[in-house]
Order: structure tokens, then sequence, then C-alpha cells
């Protein structure tokens, strides 16, 4: 017969795994855990696809932009100024071009001034801009110039034109050398000396000129010689004596005057001209009055 069990023994070693077992029946769900932390940012996936197009908008409009005029105007409102397109950076009522508070959009040209240079060939153009600078273009025109007869002395440049021999010259470059027209190269013929025309018809007598100035009197020359005793004359008609000749007085038909150290007598009425001997109004009648 088998005696009463003994004390329990302690704990043996734990042996090998044993095999899997049977998976049990899936248990109930458990209750929604508290909510964990935020997740770091995962990353970019792909693009997603193109969506379908929308419905066409409305036509947008730009405000009608006029010329400035002394006004107040918003920020962003657009005039034109001066040739040139501003728009405001803020409210201001002044005037664009000179104030910073307006904003230049298109640059226009307020003014032109042209002036000549001292050389023919070069033209300046000056642009006055609507923002108040100035702009200067200097234009050169390669045009030809006349300087006129040949001179060895001087230096011409290409284009200048020089007359020499009858001839019309033009510079082919610089020239710098004293080279004649002709001699060489460096000068172009651009007109040669024409032949002498046949003489022309005789002209018009022209019409008589205006008396020139009274010159000068003369020294008194030396006393002559006494001349033999001429004929008995007939006795000359003689008007008064009216002393020294004046172009103011009207003198009649055989008056004598003095004038240049001589006697003179009218021969007709009232005389134009002072006494001389060419216009037939006045008659020599005594030379060597003092």
């Amino acid at each position: 017969m088998d005696g009463p069990p003994g004390p329990q023994g302690e704990r043996g070693l734990d042996g090998p795994p044993g095999p899997q077992g049977v998976p049990g029946e899936r248990g109930e769900k458990g209750d929604v855990g508290e909510h964990g932390p935020r997740g770091e940012r995962g990353s970019e996936g792909p693009p997603g696809p193109q969506g379908l197009q929308g419905e066409r908008g409305a036509d947008g409009l730009l405000p009608e932009v006029l010329p400035w005029e002394p006004r107040t105007y918003s920020r962003g409102e657009c005039v034109t100024k001066d040739g040139g397109l501003f728009q405001a950076k803020c409210p201001t009522k002044e005037e664009p071009g000179t104030s910073g508070e307006w904003r230049c959009l298109s640059v226009g040209i307020k003014s032109v001034e042209i002036k000549q240079d001292d050389d023919p060939r070069l033209v300046q153009l000056g642009f006055r801009l609507c923002t108040g600078s100035f702009v200067v273009h200097t234009l050169s025109l390669n045009i030809p110039v006349h300087r006129g007869k040949w001179d060895g002395s001087w230096s011409y440049d290409f284009n200048d034109e020089v007359t020499w021999d009858g001839c019309t010259w033009r510079a082919s470059k610089h020239i710098g050398d004293g080279t004649e027209p002709g001699k060489g190269d460096t000068w172009i013929l651009v007109a040669s000396k024409g032949k002498r025309g046949p003489q022309g018809e005789k002209g018009e007598r022209g019409e008589r000129g205006a008396v020139g100035v009274h010159g000068e009197k003369g020294e008194r020359g030396e006393k002559g010689e006494r001349g033999e005793r001429g004929l008995r004359g007939q006795a000359a008609a003689l008007g008064l004596h009216r002393g020294k000749y004046n172009i103011a007085i009207r003198y009649a038909q055989h008056d004598v005057v003095e004038h240049s150290g001589s006697l003179w007598r009218a021969e007709v009425p009232a005389p134009s001209i002072a006494p001389n001997l060419t216009d037939g109004e006045w008659s020599l009648f005594m030379t060597g009055v003092s």
C-alpha cells in the first residue's frame, strides 16, 4: 500500500519549450485608449492628378488714367504728366516729377532742345524728361563741309571739301600732311573746272550813281606866267554874287557863288547839286579865289 504524499520538493530546472499551441478565439474589442502624442511629419507624397478647369471669370477693367490736376490723390492712383505715367505711393497733393510721393511707371519726354555745335557735322539733342532729368545726345552727321580754298597749312577731316585750281575736291580721309589736291589719292575730284563760256551781250547802261563825298581842298599851286591879252569878249550875263555855296539856298540862273577856291556861275535855275564841271548846271567863272 502506498504511503501518504511527502512534502513538496524544490522547483526543478525549466524544460525545453513545448510545441506551438492552437490559436485561441479572438477576444472582445477593448476600450479606446487615450490620445497619444502627435507624430513627426511624414515625407511628402506624390502630386495628385490635375483637377478640372474652372469656369471663365469676369473680364477685369483697368481704371481710366487721366492727366494730373491739382487735387488729392489716393495711394495707387495713376496719372499722366509731361508724357510720363505716374502712380501715387501714398495719399498726396504733390505734382508728379517734383516729389518722391509718386512712382514713375513710364518715362516720357517733356521737351526737346536742338543745338548746333561749332563743328557743323555735330548736332546736340537735349531731352527734358518728365522726371526733371535732362539727357544730352550728340548726333554726328556724315555730310560734306566746304572749307573754302585749299591751304596746305590746315588739317582736313573726312568729307571736307576745298576749291583748288578751279576744281572742287573732297577729302577721302583725314589729311594733315599738306597734300595738294590732285596729287595722290587722298583727294577726290567732285567738280572739274569748266570751260570759258562765250562773251555775253553788252548790258544796258546803269543808272547814274549818287554824288560822291566832296574831297579835301588841295594845296595852292604855283602862280603861272601871265598870259597874253585875250580878245574882247561879249558881256556875260551875271546874276548876284551870293557868297559861299550853300546847298540849302535856291539859286537863280547866273548867280555867282564861291566854292573850293573858285567862282562858279549857275547855268540853270535852282541847280540841284554842288558846283562841278560834269553836270552842266554850273560853269567855272574864275579860279584862284581864296
